[in-house]
């Protein structure tokens, strides 16, 4: 009788046992977690630039620029985007009469970092970009005492680039970021179209 009740609850215990279900780990989210753990999300401030591009000036000469410079970026991954903004204005004539060309500008980067290299205290990346926005231009006119100011509609630009980018780190995300770049930026007003340059920054990451 004892032997029976041994076998029966046996019985009972295993056949519950294999009706209960599984428990499989979520491995695509373990790994969703893991990617977000290795991938933080980092803002970058570029503070000091040195923009270069060449363009005609109003005797139609080509000439190099050097314009304010200042953008702000996030990057996660091997993605960023980034924000800038830019001026610059040129002045030619005499006393009596000159002419002054304002341009200013805000354009929407994105970036593809395709290739990285990752140590535990630098890291450096070459990258890919696209971006539009959009440029202005004021021609301001000076004869003796008479000034005649010419705003110009907000146009669209695009433009692309190519560059490099080394990071040094002194924590886990705090550090500094320096990058360099060849660009072409696209206008309907540009000459020549599109306006080529290159762009050497140095920002902080947090």
């Amino acid at each position: 009788m004892k032997f029976s009740i041994i076998a029966f609850v046996l019985f009972v215990s295993s056949f519950s046992f294999a009706q209960s279900p599984t428990v499989v780990p979520e491995k695509n989210e373990t790994r969703t977690k893991l990617l977000k753990a290795e991938s933080p999300l980092y803002t970058r401030l570029y503070l000091l630039n040195i923009d270069v591009r060449y363009d005609r000036d109003n005797d139609q000469q080509l000439s190099n620029r050097s314009p304010f410079h200042i953008a702000m970026g996030f990057k996660k991954s091997v993605y960023a985007a980034v924000v800038e903004y830019t001026n610059f204005s040129e002045e030619s004539g005499n006393a009596s009469s000159s002419v002054k060309r304002t341009h200013q500008e805000g354009v929407l980067w994105g970036r593809w970092h395709a290739v990285e290299f990752k140590g535990a205290r630098h890291q450096f990346s070459f990258y890919g970009a696209g971006g539009l926005g959009l440029y202005q231009e004021e021609v301001t006119t000076t004869f003796l005492t008479d000034e005649v100011k010419d705003s110009g509609d907000f146009k669209m630009l695009g433009a692309a680039a190519i560059g490099g980018e080394w990071t040094i780190l002194f924590g886990r995300k705090f550090g500094l970021v320096v990058n360099g770049e060849l660009r072409l930026l696209a206008g309907s007003d540009f000459e020549p179209n599109p306006n080529f340059g290159g762009l050497v920054g140095l920002g902080l990451q947090f």
